[in-house]
């Protein structure tokens, strides 16, 4: 049962931010562009922490676009444990409030990649910065109404997200997803799709 959660900027402009990140690339990494960044750079050049409490990679601030609901928790601990408590709370916000709520747990490795980014994207700003959600966790009968859903979507097993960062444009959003490790990443005009289902799957929409 997923427990209900007790609901507790001046904007980088978009062509600067995504210098900085380009910037941060060249001195991180030197030579490797940001399609070759994965989940091993992250871990060992990209800023595992900010200098705004909260702001890391065990904690994710994130607000549901549809329902307005937000939230900032952590779902790990000092140590890296998993904190079942913060996973439960952050599953029930990315719960498919377009069909009547439902819900299921939401695999940790999501909140993993989602939390590196919003590290980074933090980092990058100089600025606390929340992440949208636009859909999290999809009903299998949903996703069947929306056109071009892929029949087996990552959203119908609670692996995946549609995000939006606010003060950056969404190709630095789907960049600063290369660089966090996610295994799926769509690019769109609206969001940028993130997911933790098989690796190595890229595609514009």
């Amino acid at each position: 049962m997923i427990e209900p959660p007790k609901f507790c900027r001046r904007p980088a402009a978009p062509d600067a931010s995504r210098r900085r990140l380009l910037g941060f690339a060249a001195m991180g990494i030197a030579g490797m562009g940001l399609s070759c960044l994965g989940s091993a750079a992250s871990a060992s050049v990209w800023p595992r922490g900010t200098r705004f409490e909260g702001f890391d990679e065990r904690h994710l601030a994130i607000r549901q676009v549809g329902g307005g609901e937000a939230m900032h928790i952590a779902f790990r601990t000092r140590s890296g444990v998993v904190d079942m408590i913060g996973v439960n709370r952050l599953s029930f916000l990315f719960r498919d409030w377009r069909d009547e709520g439902q819900g299921l747990l939401i695999e940790v490795a999501l909140f993993d990649v989602l939390a590196r980014m919003q590290t980074v994207l933090t980092a990058l700003a100089d600025r606390p910065t929340a992440l949208l959600l636009n859909s999290g966790y999809r009903t299998p009968e949903r996703n069947r109404t929306i056109e071009g859903a892929a029949v087996h979507s990552q959203h119908i097993v609670g692996r995946a997200a549609d995000i939006q960062a606010g003060g950056f444009d969404d190709a630095t959003v789907a960049d600063v997803a290369e660089i966090a490790g996610g295994h799926g990443i769509g690019r769109y005009e609206a969001f940028t799709h993130v997911d933790v289902g098989p690796r190595g799957r890229r595609w514009s929409g």
